[in-house]
């Protein structure tokens, strides 16, 4: 007798619940890697999930069932084999972007997914993940659907944002060969108009979760970064969000970018993000440019963190001019740090220093290994070195 393939998965869903639950106090009293028979039993069993063009709404319990199951593995600390990892990822990012889903599911699906792209064992994927179609998706569910889209629950449309951003982030350490870091730039660097909020914003705040910055990445948008940079004067939104790009960029290729000519417009806008009483010495504009309403949830860095990064890792000894903007900076704001000069700006001046030191330490304790190890690039630059 024939039976459907919605069939076929309900009873492959079922089967995956039993042998879960068989293989559940196994995985309780050890960590270590389970025999090779039941993972191919396993693989076997959503094999067919895994060469689906598209998930329907009748899958949504096997996706469900699936989703638990491997939460659960991985709050037991179970060791997944690489090749495994690659195959749950691609079934789980087919439901992630299939429409006819439950959002609440596919915001489950996508936590799944930043689990599993945080594995240390998991350097590369046969495939490159699909950021255009999760952009999208975001696009669908979070800007164009602001009025009167279809009513979905606030707690599930903010679980579904801060999941999908999350995995959009880890998207950047596992793109294709053909999304590297200047075709990226090239798609999205062009379409930054300062003149206009939406067209300035909206690429600009991709860019800072999606450009790849590790390895041998491509640095060559710096100088047209910081000439569009200085397009805007006065806007913490536009700062805080080319801030990010340029800190993290300074912290994955360290002593591969001279910073000289660009430390100037860095730090003349760090010190608005202290929000510090400076009267008349303030940058003076009547108007200041706000990021659009419907783009806030695409800003996740906060410019006093970016702050503190970019001036921890723009430091070098053969490039003293960092430096003296450093002391300049420092100078600037040592009175607002004393008890009596307490205000709305000693939150944001504790976040700075607080972020810098963490920062220094960890940068101390990456080139103290790296010394130790003999791996002299890390040190002296090299973008060929993945920190």
């Amino acid at each position: 007798e024939k039976i459907s393939v919605s069939e076929r998965m309900v009873d492959s869903s079922q089967f995956w619940m039993e042998e879960y639950e068989s293989s559940l106090a196994i995985a309780a009293m050890s960590s270590q890697e389970l025999d090779k028979e039941e993972h191919k039993k396993l693989k076997e069993v959503y094999s067919e999930l895994l060469v689906q063009e598209g998930y329907e709404c009748n899958l949504e319990q096997d996706l469900s069932s699936l989703e638990k199951g491997i939460s659960k593995y991985m709050d037991l600390k179970y060791i997944w084999p690489v090749d495994s990892i690659a195959e749950l990822l691609e079934c789980l990012l087919r439901g992630v972007l299939s429409p006819g889903i439950d959002l609440g599911l596919r915001s489950k699906l996508a936590r799944t997914c930043v689990r599993l792209l945080r594995k240390r064992c998991l350097e590369t994927l046969p495939y490159g993940v699909p950021w255009r179609a999760m952009l999208d998706l975001l696009w669908e569910v979070h800007v164009d659907c602001a009025e009167g889209g279809p009513y979905v629950g606030r707690d599930v449309r903010d679980a579904h944002c801060r999941n999908m951003l999350s995995l959009l982030t880890k998207c950047r350490n596992f793109l294709g060969p053909n999304d590297s870091a200047e075709r990226i730039w090239g798609e999205l660097g062009n379409k930054i108009q300062p003149h206009n909020a939406d067209d300035a914003f909206a690429p600009l705040l991709v860019l800072t979760h999606i450009l790849p910055t590790r390895g041998s990445s491509w640095n060559g948008w710096v100088p047209s970064a910081m000439e569009m940079w200085k397009t805007i004067e006065f806007s913490s939104d536009w700062d805080s969000s080319w801030l990010a790009l340029c800190a993290r960029l300074a912290k994955h290729q360290p002593n591969v970018i001279d910073w000289t000519p660009y430390v100037s417009v860095v730090y003349e806008r760090i010190p608005s993000s202290f929000r510090l009483p400076l009267g008349g010495a303030a940058p003076q504009n009547p108007v200041e440019r706000r990021c659009p309403a419907q783009l806030v949830f695409l800003q996740t860095s906060k410019m006093t963190v970016c702050a503190a990064k970019f001036a921890v890792y723009a430091l070098s000894p053969a490039r003293p001019m960092a430096m003296e903007y450093f002391k300049k900076l420092i100078h600037l704001v040592k009175n607002f740090f004393h008890p009596s000069n307490g205000g709305k700006w000693s939150s944001y001046l504790a976040s700075f220093l607080g972020h810098f030191t963490s920062d220094l330490v960890e940068r101390v304790a990456i080139e103290r290994a790296a010394n130790e190890g003999g791996v002299k690039e890390r040190i002296v630059g090299s973008n060929h070195v993945k920190p």
